[in-house]
């Protein structure tokens, strides 16, 4: 039936939602056995180079959400690690009308309700060098507070009749609704093991959970990391 695809979709999407949070549930568990793992593994590892380093930091947290980030880092007192970021994903909503249906509107971009977190965040953590001047690990948390914006105020409206064109039945959508923002604030947890490949250049892999209210995320952590990321060999 015409316009049913994307219906189906969203629904589809709403019923995975507490499949999303089991996931997430599983995706904190694994992260904390991988930081207990590194803790007692790093013992009799030696420290390499001098600090402080100063570097950014710019990924993608893949998941069932992307959550992109750029962040700058430091570590100083050899083994002490600090971070500074900012964190933006995006998501359909979930929390919409039985019957809504977007419809073709060239206005929207024929896009449906969306729901954003746009996030800044600070965290503290530990470096745990290997006796390889190309890897470590960076044990880190902290918090976060940003906005969260999502549709709101659901409305029936008079739709645009399209004669069955493309999708639907109609150009508009059947709801018009206005964006809510609400400030939140959170808990992040970003173990990494990075690998600086050049004194000015590597990479940075690992897990990330931002949990913060109606927009918790967790996931695969990939990103570059460029600057002062260490130092020259030592003799």
């Amino acid at each position: 039936m015409p316009g049913k695809k994307s219906f189906v979709k969203l629904h589809s999407y709403s019923l995975t939602k507490r499949t999303t949070m089991k996931r997430t549930i599983l995706h904190l568990a694994l992260l904390m056995q991988f930081s207990i793992t590194l803790t007692f593994n790093s013992y009799g590892q030696n420290k390499t180079g001098t600090g402080p380093f100063i570097y950014s930091e710019i990924g993608v947290a893949t998941a069932k959400i992307p959550t992109f980030k750029v962040t700058v880092n430091a570590i100083f007192n050899r083994n002490d690690f600090i971070s500074l970021g900012y964190y933006y994903n995006w998501r359909p909503a979930t929390q919409l009308p039985a019957d809504f249906d977007p419809g073709f509107d060239w206005g929207r971009k024929n896009e449906l309700p969306v729901k954003t977190s746009s996030m800044c965040g600070i965290m503290y953590g530990k470096v745990i060098f290997t006796k390889s001047r190309f890897v470590r690990y960076v044990l880190k948390g902290g918090i976060s507070i940003g906005t969260v914006t999502f549709p709101s105020g659901f409305k029936e409206a008079t739709v645009t009749h399209s004669w069955g064109l493309w999708r639907g039945d109609h150009w508009s959508s059947n709801y018009t609704w206005y964006d809510e923002k609400k400030i939140v604030a959170g808990l992040i947890v970003n173990p990494t093991i990075e690998f600086p490949l050049t004194r000015g250049l590597g990479i940075s892999a690992g897990l990330y959970g931002n949990l913060v209210p109606l927009a918790s995320t967790a996931g695969i952590d990939v990103s570059i990391i460029f600057g002062r990321v260490r130092g020259r060999k030592q003799k």
